[in-house]
């Protein structure tokens, strides 16, 4: 397509600080959206939780008077979330080190994670903990830096703080939307309280246009390896396409 790609990366406490809240990381992320390209038309997308980031930082500048060709939703439903209960920092680890596991193929990296001393551990030793499981299994070097722990476990955590806030207004805007939904469940122990009722999982009230959707095979995780990949980059490529072709029009 002749098009560069751009990746953000998440905030693990940087500027600006994550407790600062989602006005100042939607901010941060235009601003470094900006940085690269300083006018649109803009094509966003993102995985899971990125996808929500994309439609909130294309809305922000739809607002600023900046047309947007295009924003991907790989597996990713519109808010608002369904309710779960908080969820606290022995579920944030637990969520982390099943995604490695799930990625890794090593399943058996869960066993014991239930130990009632972990869950009632402080975050220090929770962080020892995963540091220590992961390296154990070879999923990370045993000297590894523990700030990248850290840092994922504080996005994580900011994640699931994030869910229970964000709650943008329905607006029917002029906004591309691609919706691309794996077909298969969850893996094993791993939930998203999102709602998935519509064809287009809620994103048809936050625009005007019709949404854009294509399932792939695989999970929300393995939609996204190789072998299946593939599929998305082609529903990509004739969304940008048909995108492209709208703008030039």
């Amino acid at each position: 397509m002749g098009m560069g790609v751009f990746s953000i990366t998440p905030l693990k406490n940087k500027n600006p600080p994550l407790g600062e809240g989602l006005s100042a990381i939607w901010a941060h992320y235009v601003r470094c959206i900006r940085s690269v390209q300083p006018a649109g038309p803009y094509f966003l997308g993102g995985h899971s939780l990125g996808g929500k980031i994309a439609y909130e930082v294309a809305r922000r500048l739809h607002a600023q008077g900046d047309a947007i060709g295009l924003v991907a939703m790989f597996d990713s439903a519109a808010p608002p979330y369904s309710f779960v209960a908080h969820q606290d920092d022995f579920a944030i680890a637990s969520m982390i080190l099943g995604v490695f596991a799930y990625y890794a193929g090593k399943m058996e990296m869960m066993a014991g994670i239930d130990d009632a001393r972990l869950r009632d551990a402080p975050r220090e030793r929770l962080l020892a903990f995963m540091g220590e499981r992961l390296a154990q299994f070879g999923v990370i070097q045993s000297q590894s830096d523990t700030s990248a722990i850290r840092g994922l476990f504080n996005v994580y955590r900011a994640a699931a703080d994030f869910s229970a806030r964000y709650a943008p207004p329905h607006e029917h805007l002029p906004l591309p939307i691609l919706l691309v939904k794996a077909t298969e469940p969850m893996p094993d122990g791993i939930k998203l309280p999102e709602i998935r009722e519509t064809p287009a999982w809620g994103w048809e009230n936050f625009t005007r246009l019709p949404v854009r959707t294509c399932e792939v095979a695989g999970n929300h995780y393995s939609c996204l390896m190789d072998g299946y990949v593939e599929r998305i980059a082609d529903a990509l490529r004739d969304a940008l396409a048909s995108a492209r072709q709208a703008i030039e029009a």
